[in-house]
């Protein structure tokens, strides 16, 4: 009998080592869950008190590094370390038409096989792109985060007409409204006019309400924030007639740099008139915002969008709505 006790005993002990393992595994899992939830939850607190931020700025008008909210770019809270990054105030290459390409050093930026024609094409055969990575075949990974993102609205006198075409259907689900905006973007480029945000109902006519704020004729650009290249290279297009570009972009850095910068008086630092297309492309207000969390476990990123004001109501108290929250190493 003295082996089969042993040998129960041994059972019993594969046994008792085996549950051990199994509840100790499971024990695991759970405080990793646990810990899970509450990153995500010291996480979503620190965005949504971000956004109060946004939504206390005592100057709406103009954003800046140093409005509530974007005062906690640069620092830790919760154990993670926070940026804010103002992602729409770069050039969308969903939108962007060829010459602004063609007819600055920002081609430079392609890499080589790529184009400004081959960019378009790839919208027309893809669809527009919602991810960052759909552009890697176009820009190197260093270039497109200093000088490209695809968050940002279409400002229906900078957008590519195709590019219309394409974001109009897809958010009606029309062929038609599709081409429609198309034509309309048309009109504008032939007859060499530039549409008013307070006009944006009356040019979108009976699509508006699909379209708006998708479309829309805001300033794309934070002049307080973008890119310093962007903002040379724009302001040297030769369309638009900008004496000394290069001493105004100077002038411009340098104002910045002491403090915020008001988009409605860059019209008269640039000597343009107000129906100049410049202004479409640089104003004072960031419309998308990137807020990372980076810890040991990886980053957290949320897209908050502030929403256009209707018919161009600068009056209006700001609207922003959170359009994403992911998680990834």
């Amino acid at each position: 009998m003295a082996p089969q006790f042993l040998a129960v005993i041994l059972l019993s002990s594969v046994l008792a080592a085996g549950a051990a393992m199994i509840l100790s595994q499971a024990n695991g899992a759970v405080s990793r869950a646990r810990k899970a939830d509450e990153r995500r939850a010291n996480a979503l607190a620190i965005v949504e008190e971000i956004e109060a931020g946004f939504l206390a700025d005592t100057s709406p008008q103009i954003d800046s590094a140093d409005d509530p909210g974007w005062n906690l770019d640069g620092t830790e809270e919760r154990g993670f370390a926070i940026r804010i990054i103002p992602v729409s105030d770069r050039i969308n290459p969903d939108f962007a038409r060829k010459n602004l390409f063609d007819k600055t050093g920002l081609s430079g930026l392609f890499l080589p096989g790529a184009s400004a024609d081959s960019l378009q094409q790839y919208r027309e055969d893809e669809g527009l792109q919602l991810a960052d990575e759909a552009w890697v075949s176009f820009f190197a990974k260093e270039d497109y985060e200093a000088f490209f993102s695809v968050w940002g609205w279409a400002n229906v006198n900078l957008v590519d007409e195709f590019a219309a075409r394409s974001l109009a259907t897809s958010l009606t689900g029309s062929k038609n409204a599709g081409e429609n905006a198309r034509q309309r973007i048309r009109r504008l480029l032939e007859n060499q006019t530039i549409e008013s945000p307070e006009g944006m109902r009356d040019f979108l006519g009976a699509d508006y309400d699909a379209l708006f704020p998708a479309f829309n004729a805001e300033p794309s650009m934070n002049v307080n924030f973008v890119n310093e290249e962007i903002l040379r290279e724009i302001l040297a297009y030769p369309d638009y007639g900008i004496d000394n570009p290069g001493s105004r972009a100077d002038s411009i850095v340098a104002a910045r740099e002491s403090g915020p910068l008001d988009g409605r008086d860059l019209g008269a630092a640039l000597g343009v008139e107000p129906d100049n297309r410049i202004l479409c492309y640089f104003g004072s207000v960031t419309w998308f915002r990137e807020i990372r969390l980076t810890d040991e476990s990886g980053t957290v990123s949320a897209i908050v969008a502030r929403i256009p004001p209707e018919a161009g109501d600068s009056g209006a108290k700001p609207k922003y709505e959170r359009m994403q929250l992911r998680e990834y190493k």
